[in-house]
């Protein structure tokens, strides 16, 4: 997780191979915050939900440091400015987006 990676429930299963349970797994996820926190680590532990409306929904973690949630919500500032702002044409517009968007994670790029 510390490069990145994103972590499921079907992911970390596979990396056991031994059939442990979903609340080992949600156990897990708890400890590593747990962790995070008293150790004062620069990382926070981030939930994010895909497909939530459908049965198949899963659950994805990922560490993500101050740093990493400070790009992202200043990719999306710069997005709204120049969105708002009608400077640029589609072509450079979409452009300018798509590399802000290249520069986040990829859990963050949805």
């Amino acid at each position: 997780m510390l490069k990145g990676e994103t972590v499921t429930f079907d992911t970390w299963q596979h990396h056991y191979e031994d059939g442990k349970s979903k609340r080992t797994f949600q156990r897990d996820m708890r400890d590593i915050t747990a962790a995070l926190t008293e150790t004062n680590f620069k990382y926070d532990l981030v939930r994010k939900q895909i497909r939530p409306q459908l049965l198949t929904e899963t659950t994805q973690y990922s560490l993500v440091s101050e740093m990493t949630a400070n790009r992202l919500t200043d990719a999306i500032a710069i997005g709204q400015i120049v969105i708002a702002s009608r400077a640029l044409s589609r072509t450079e517009l979409t452009k300018l987006l798509t590399t802000l968007v290249q520069g986040l994670l990829p859990i963050d790029r949805d």
